[in-house]
């Protein structure tokens, strides 16, 4: 009787315990469910109200194997250039290669020419930037972001494509055209010395519009309306 007496409290107490082992396990999977669920609840609300500050990446990337590369010429002045691998414009004194992706800039003071050897020639002015976006032979494009630029071309077979604001300028065969971009007032003036121009822009409709221009004549396009006049 004292065995089975015995035996009764053990397995009470063996219960006892094992319900005590479940209630403490329980509460530890408890508090990690907890401590997790806190800590994204605070990681979320942090990213919530974080004000979102983009970051500039640069992409550096080689150029085609078959891009054109262009010689800088008759450095004057404050002439500067941004080159693939960097992150901000750098001032040159010497006489540099311009590749594809590449960009050159001129001060108030600064000029240099751009030469793509047997197809085209450019000559900067003050205060103007120019931007290599394409050096493939067949489909040459470059931006003028800004300022005033002679384009002379000496192929009589190319095709060279100038984007400014939202005006592109087409210069087929031997051509020779002065470009003005004036970001302040949003106008684009091309003077069209000789040779073979078309311009090309959308309207307000966002339609496409073609327009020769002829020799003598100068084309004024207002990036605020998207309207050009010819004169």
């Amino acid at each position: 009787m004292y065995s089975g007496k015995c035996a009764t409290i053990y397995t009470m107490n063996f219960w006892k315990n094992r319900k005590f082992l479940i209630i403490l396990f329980t509460f530890f999977i408890l508090g990690i469910f907890v401590f997790f669920a806190g800590r994204i609840a605070f990681v979320y609300i942090h990213s919530i109200s974080a004000p979102f500050v983009p970051k500039k990446v640069y992409t550096v990337l080689q150029p085609p194997k078959d891009a054109l590369t262009a010689q800088i010429t008759n450095i004057l002045g404050g002439v500067k250039k941004e080159g693939r691998q960097d992150t901000d414009f750098k001032e040159i004194q010497t006489a540099p290669t311009l590749v594809e992706g590449e960009s050159l800039a001129t001060d108030a003071t600064g000029s240099a020419t751009i030469t793509i050897p047997e197809i085209i020639s450019i000559k900067l002015n003050k205060n103007s930037q120019f931007d290599f976006l394409n050096g493939l032979p067949q489909e040459l494009v470059v931006r003028q972001p800004t300022g005033t630029i002679l384009y002379t071309t000496t192929a009589s077979s190319s095709i060279f494509s100038i984007r400014s604001l939202g005006l592109l300028t087409q210069l087929i065969g031997l051509s020779q055209v002065t470009i003005q971009t004036d970001t302040t007032q949003n106008t684009v003036q091309v003077y069209n010395v000789f040779g073979k121009v078309v311009l090309a822009y959308s309207d307000a409709n966002n339609n496409s519009q073609v327009v020769h221009l002829s020799k003598g004549e100068v084309a004024s396009f207002n990036y605020n309306n998207y309207t050009i006049r010819i004169r």
